[in-house]
């Protein structure tokens, strides 16, 4: 989803699960080359939606079927809303925040990295 203010862009989401994608997402971090707002990660291949000691399969039913029924199962009962719909949300930037983008906004609701440094366990980590 990427909520826009008059046609523009205004966050991006990612989902990022499993292990080979996150170190791919922590790589592009890393570089500078990621544009997602927030990223959503769980270490499970399919997100964490069936952890261990859960569901388990019907008999002959395949693992792809098996989760898309999970996720079929979880979705509906996922409320989807425009946060900018929100009456909360309306007062929140009426009374504080100006707009969406606003330097009010940027300063109180926006994050900002730093390089932070690495120690030498860190360093010979190979991600």
């Amino acid at each position: 989803m990427c909520p826009s203010v008059e046609g523009e862009t205004v966050l991006k989401f990612a989902l990022c699960y499993g292990f080979r994608n996150l170190q791919n997402i922590v790589r592009k971090i890393k570089i500078g080359k990621c544009d997602y707002h927030f990223v959503e990660v769980m270490a499970c291949p399919s997100g964490c939606l069936n952890g261990g000691g859960q569901i388990k399969r019907k008999p002959g039913q395949s693992p792809k079927d098996f989760i898309q029924s999970l996720e079929t199962a979880y979705m509906d009962d996922v409320l989807v809303a425009d946060p900018f719909k929100n009456p909360l949300i309306k007062s929140l930037y009426d009374e504080w925040l100006d707009q969406p983008g606003s330097e009010k906004a940027k300063k109180r609701m926006h994050t900002e990295y730093h390089p932070v440094v690495k120690s030498i366990t860190a360093q010979l980590q190979n991600w």
